[in-house]
């Protein structure tokens, strides 16, 4: 008896339709659903779609991720969706048009033990893009000029600078905020504070950063 294709048939239609919908995604849900499950992990498609009708019907209630901890979607506009994949671990996903391009930011963040973050761009075929666009600050970014020409004192009470990034709630805004002052303790960090830069902002606009000066 020959075999059936009907199987093949249902799984070429499913991924046909997930193509689609990926590349009529506009809002920053449409864009949480349709991202694969390399790029958001723990979460599968299946989850995500689940978190969001939770946050929509006004519940609470947290999924379940990959790992059996909770999972849920915190707050939602047409720009931003921020959401929880696990209990330690936050991301915001944000839309930024660039005229007929859209980027599609992805900010993760471990919030222990103190909040520090990595950052990815995307195409909205969720290809990873790079070029201009702002990237963790680097050490030497966050040192003022005088401690840039004698940064010693500085490394050596902060070997590293945890950094947390945010996108404001229309993601008109990247802002990147010095962490160490909840790393240190306080007599370490009343000594270097006037040494160091507690922010650094880019405004967004036609999908272009600008630094604040």
């Amino acid at each position: 008896m020959p075999m059936s294709h009907k199987p093949r048939r249902t799984a070429l239609l499913i991924a046909a339709a997930l193509c689609v919908a990926a590349a009529a995604a506009r809002t920053a849900a449409d864009f949480f659903v349709a991202a694969p499950d390399s790029v958001i992990r723990l979460l599968p498609q299946a989850t995500r779609l689940d978190m969001l009708d939770y946050h929509r019907y006004g519940s609470d209630r947290p999924s379940t991720n990959q790992f059996n901890g909770p999972a849920i979607l915190r707050t939602e506009s047409d720009a931003i969706v921020e959401f929880d994949v696990d209990r330690d671990i936050s991301m915001q996903l944000a839309v930024i048009p660039a005229g007929g391009d859209t980027v599609v930011a992805l900010v993760t963040t471990c919030l222990l033990p103190v909040p520090d973050s990595s950052i990815q761009y995307f195409d909205t075929s969720w290809r990873p893009v790079s070029k201009g666009l702002p990237a963790i600050p680097a050490y030497a970014d966050w040192l003022t000029p005088e401690a840039t020409r004698t940064p010693g004192p500085v490394e050596v009470e902060l070997p590293f600078i945890p950094v947390s990034a945010a996108f404001s709630p229309g993601a008109t805004v990247l802002t990147f905020t010095n962490q160490a002052q909840a790393y240190l303790d306080s007599a370490t960090w009343t000594r270097i504070q006037p040494m160091m830069t507690p922010a650094i902002a880019y405004d967004i606009k036609g999908g272009r950063f600008t630094q604040r000066r």
